[in-house]
């Protein structure tokens, strides 16, 4: 999420109807790394929850580093018991 924000940016503004929006063709795993993520408010984090669910089987992973804003949004709201969360990109990788 770190400098690819505004390439995101420019793909969110040229993506399908949010129902086929969340899918991902030809990617066998993605990777949310949010290890230096400043902020992230409850929207964001079930937004990630609900790309997450419209998978099947999921294939999404998520690095949370423990004492982050996420992190303590993630453990505040439980979503940290609903998907994978890895505390380092190297677990998540493997």
């Amino acid at each position: 999420m770190r400098a690819a924000a505004p390439r995101c940016r420019q793909l969110a503004d040229a993506a399908p109807p949010p129902a086929r929006a969340c899918r991902l063709p030809r990617v066998l795993e993605l990777i949310v790394d949010l290890t230096t993520t400043s902020f992230i408010d409850g929207s964001v984090a079930f937004a990630l929850y609900d790309a997450y669910r419209a998978e099947t089987p999921p294939r999404i992973r998520f690095v949370v580093a423990p004492g982050t804003p996420p992190y303590r949004l993630f453990d505040l709201i439980g979503l940290d018991h609903l998907f994978p969360v890895y505390r380092r990109l190297k677990d998540a990788l493997v």
